[in-house]
Order: C-alpha cells, then structure tokens, then sequence
C-alpha cells in the first residue's frame, strides 16, 4: 500500500520532505485472512491525485471483498456472502481489480464464476459463468414483471440450473445474464417450479429443500432468492415437486412433496410462503404434514397429476408407485392436514426407476429405467401397456409432448429421442450430447390461455355485463343442436373460468334494468335471478344429453379397438384352418 503514497508529500512547513518514488510504511491493516488482491478505491473521480482517496479493498480465501478506510484501519463493508468452511476452497477469490469508469469492483472465484459488484452501494450488478460442471436438472421460470403472460410463448423468462454444485444458476432466456443462487452447503439434485413459474423448489444432498421466489424488481433486473427452507429428511434430497393446481386469486403453491435417500416422502404446507423475495433475511421454516415410508431404496424421482390427486414414485428398487393424495388448508381454527395413501405399484422393470411422469391429458404414467427403457403404464389397473426400448443406456428422463401425442426420453448414452405413444416408434434421435443427458424440460405453452386463443379470453373478459347475458342466452341456444354443442360447451367453459359468478348475476341485473328503461312496447324478459335459473335450466338437459352421447362413443371406441387388435391377431385363425381341412 506504502508504494501508491509516493506522491505525497508530508510533513508541515520547515519538516524534511519525502524523497519521490521511496515509498514508506504508514499503515499496517490486519484482514485475518490471506489475501489474493488488493486495490486502491477511487472515491473522488474529479481528483487526479490517488493519494487524496483513503478507501481500499481486499480479496481472498474467504470469498468476499472487503473495503477499509486505509488510514483509520477500518472495515467499511464487506461484498459478497460468507462461505462455510467446506466452500472456501472452492468459492475463494483468486483475483479482483477495480474498474473506476463504472465504479465497480470485478472479482474472480476459484469455481470459475466473475462477480461485478457497485463500489458505491455495495450491490451485486452482474455475474459471469464461467463452467457449469454436470448439469442434473432443468426448469423454467416467469418472471412476474415479465412479458405478458398472454404470449404464451414468452412466459419461460429464465431457466434454472442444477449443477454438480450447491449454487443453483439462473440464466435469462432474452439476454443470457446470470445470477447464482446461494443457500444450500452442498450439491443441488432436484428443481421445480410452480403452476405460475415464479416460485422454485430445490432438493439438495445437504437433507433440505428450499422454497425461491423472485424479486419485485424490473423485468430484466430480476433475481431470485430463498423464501422458505424444508428440514427434516435424514438423507439427501433428491425429489422435489409442488402443487400443479394454481387458483384464480392465489398463485402461492398450496402444498410441496420430497423424496429423500432415507426412502420417505414428506408433505411441506406453503400456505403461509412469500410470493416475494424481500432480502431481508428472514426464511421460513415450513412445517411437515406427513411422512410417509415410500420405498425399500433411495427415491430417485417425483411427479404429482395435472389434478394434484396422484403422486408417482420412481426408486431404486426396481418400482414405481402411484398415491393417492388430499390436502385440506387451515381453515375456522384447524390447521392443514395432508395424506398420502397408496393406491397401486407399478413392477415390471430390471433396473431402478429413474423417472416418473404423468400424462398431461391421460391416466397414463411413464417411467423410465437403468434397463434401457421407457414403459407406459395404465392407472386403472397399474398394467405395462406400452414398451419403448432403443436407448443403449440408462434412461433419465422422460416427460410428454404436444397434448400426450408424443412422449421425449433421455438417457446415459447421450441420446435424446422422440417417441410416438401410439405406436410405440422413435420418430427422432438428437446426438449432439458427448456424454449422458440428465436433464430434459418442455417450455410452457399451452397453459396460459383457457380457450387456447388468449384475444378471445381478453374479450369474453372485458364483456360488458349485456352483452355477457346475451351471449349465455346464445350459448344456450347452440347447446340445444348437437352440431354447434361443441363449441356451445368451449364458450361456456371459458365464461365460467375467466368471470366471477357475481359478475354472471350482475350481467343478467343489468340486462333487467335496460329492459325497464327501454320502451314499453318492447317485449320484457325475465331478469336478475329469475333469467339466470331458467338459463341454467334450460343448459342442463341438454348437457346431460350431449356427456351420455359421448360416454357411449367413447365405449363402442373401445369395441372397435378391440376387433382391430384381435384381426391383427388370431380371431380368424379358427377358420382358416378349417378352410384347410375341407
């Protein structure tokens, strides 16, 4: 430090002067660690002379920099988070240097990673990655402030990853800017996300998960940080899922699941977590509903129905179970109450079960195994219906694409492939991976619009209350034909998920009152409640009508299944012989 003060001169008037370029000792400041880099803090911009500026930082073994007032001795602030001690030696700072033209302190960690810290505020500005390790799992998130959620195709605004590390990296889908999520002592092995994909659950070999939920920042300021933790597993956490079903007026997950090494599931109530990362410090510890004993070996994978009724298992243990689960939230002085009762176990693979998932559309589940393959199994009777088999390897991942249609498996041998469900064929092989394929996610596309259109949704909500009376009496009308049911049934759908049903009796009040107002030769017609009761009146007949209609369709569908399966078999084998015999 002596040697930057070689330009100053010391001592009063008549005092020997300091000869220019021998630098002298003036201050000692002990840091308790070793440091790796050092540096003079430019405080004034407008001064030429470093000397006038008193401020200086250090890096080291720790991970943080810290910033002293040199000629006070004094520790202003410190950057960065502290580290266990099992970090420091993957997390220390090799080196740092101070970039005064944005006034910013640039360090760099042993792990590869570049932080850009504000000298003035002391805040975190931005991160470079510099090496990702193994990448384990995959999701993506939506930021709040982000794009409308009505472009269904620019609601994934990042995407999270779990790495052979306990930091969990966030890379923005627009701009690639990353951040590293910091909580966990050691390796993450599991993410989720919510309904919404604001919040992020994380599973970890450190027996705990956490609960992370995004800032109340810009859209393309924002960072995640943790809400909640989940203790109590006596081994690593591997699975993590939440709660698929997100109401209209709450986007807060009602409830989390966890799979852990000591082969029980555990039930999480997140009633009381923040939809808001606040950094303030304080975590919530968020308390177990039930621990149920799931397993003979570790739980490798979790996945919960589009329902939220059904959980599925994947283990070690050659197996996959399917539960049946119900969550009742606090309510009149009781507090929540959860269950998890099994309802089948799905047997039929040679290797542990690496993944489970539900069909999006169907009572299907899919499984993937270290035998190689992916089986389909039938929820009904929990009956291997399908087999795909092509992977040289272990199977990873497995998940359901394009409404079920097609299912997307992934493996050890690098190979990811695309699969039709009917025909149990690979219609595609992706081999650009060099080693196994641990991760596979599909983006959100398809739950962000009730009709499927989202500028009709924007209509039929921004409908004045008229005409939304006149358009249910339309509905009614078209429900009575069978040829214009269907879309009769689509429009009433949507009416009830996007309109309160204060507004439906307010339309029809409304309706009531213009007809008062209008002229008195005009035809009056029923209002308020009267007119919603013979509107409902007149739709449920024909509802019952057109679901009996289908129920029968959907049976004489099996029968034909049925002939066709059997003409490729040996229903006429009989016959032919005895045409051979005559």
């Amino acid at each position: 430090m002596s040697s930057t003060l070689r330009g100053i001169i010391s001592q009063g008037k008549g005092k020997a002067k300091t000869q220019l370029g021998n630098p002298i000792l003036v201050k000692t400041i002990p840091v308790m660690e070793r440091v790796e880099a050092v540096g003079l803090i430019q405080c004034d911009p407008n001064t030429s002379l470093v000397g006038l500026n008193q401020h200086l930082f250090t890096a080291g073994e720790r991970g943080i920099i810290k910033i002293w007032d040199w000629k006070e001795g004094v520790l202003l602030r410190s950057l960065g988070a502290g580290l266990e001690p099992e970090q420091e030696e993957q997390r220390q700072i090799l080196d740092a240097m101070y970039l005064p033209s944005v006034d910013t302190i640039l360090s760099v960690h042993a792990d590869q990673n570049i932080f850009f810290h504000s000298a003035k505020s002391g805040s975190l500005t931005r991160q470079v990655i510099g090496f990702n390790d193994e990448i384990v799992d995959a999701v993506f998130l939506s930021s709040p402030t982000g794009p409308s959620t009505s472009d269904c195709n620019t609601s994934d605004t990042h995407v999270a990853l779990a790495t052979n590390s306990s930091l969990i990296r966030v890379y923005s889908a627009s701009s690639l800017d990353a951040h590293l999520l910091s909580g966990h002592s050691d390796v993450v092995l599991s993410l989720d996300r919510s309904a919404g994909g604001h919040l992020l659950a994380s599973g970890s070999k450190d027996n705990s998960a956490r609960i992370w939920a995004p800032s109340n920042s810009s859209a393309d300021r924002v960072q995640w940080g943790c809400i909640a933790v989940c203790e109590g597993h006596a081994g690593s956490v591997g699975a993590t899922v939440l709660s698929r079903i997100q109401s209209d007026n709450d986007a807060r997950p009602q409830f989390m699941l966890t799979g852990s090494q000591d082969r029980t599931i555990k039930m999480w109530d997140l009633r009381d977590v923040s939809l808001i990362w606040n950094d303030d410090g304080k975590l919530l510890k968020c308390r177990s509903l039930v621990t149920h004993k799931a397993h003979e070996k570790d739980i490798n994978s979790l996945d919960l129905a589009p329902t939220d009724q059904l959980l599925a298992s994947g283990s070690q243990d050659r197996t996959a179970n399917v539960y049946e689960i119900s969550y009742r939230s606090a309510c009149g002085g009781r507090s929540s109450h959860g269950e998890i009762r099994l309802l089948g176990t799905c047997k039929g693979h040679k290797r542990g079960v690496w993944n489970v998932k539900f069909g999006k559309t169907e009572r299907v589940l899919a499984t993937g195994s270290g035998d190689k393959t992916v089986k389909l199994w039938n929820l009904d009777d929990f009956t291997c219906v399908k087999t795909f088999e092509g992977h040289a390897n272990s199977v990873l991942r497995v998940d359901f694409i394009n409404n079920g249609t097609q299912l997307v498996s992934s493996g050890s041998d690098g190979l990811v492939k695309l699969w039709n469900t009917r025909d149990e064929e690979c219609t595609a092989t992706l081999d650009n991976h060099e080693d196994k394929s641990t991760a596979t996610q599909s983006p959100s596309t398809t739950n962000t619009s009730v009709t499927g259109h989202p500028a009709v949704d924007e209509v039929l909500r921004s409908l004045s209350n008229p005409d939304l009376a006149l358009l249910l009496r339309y509905v009614r009308d078209w429900n009575s034909n069978a040829r214009t049911s269907g879309v009769a049934q689509s429009v009433l759908y949507a009416i009830v998920k996007l309109r309160h049903v204060e507004d439906v009796i307010a339309a029809f009040g409304d309706e009531l009152s213009q007809a008062v107002s209008s002229a008195d030769d005009l035809p009056k017609q029923a209002g308020g409640r009267t007119a919603l009761k013979e509107l409902v009146d007149g739709l449920i007949p024909y509802t019952q009508r057109h679901l009996s209609r289908l129920e029968r369709l959907i049976q004489e569908s099996f029968v034909l299944d049925y002939i066709l399966n059997e003409m490729d078999g040996d229903i006429f084998e009989g016959e032919d012989h005895a045409m051979v015999d005559d």
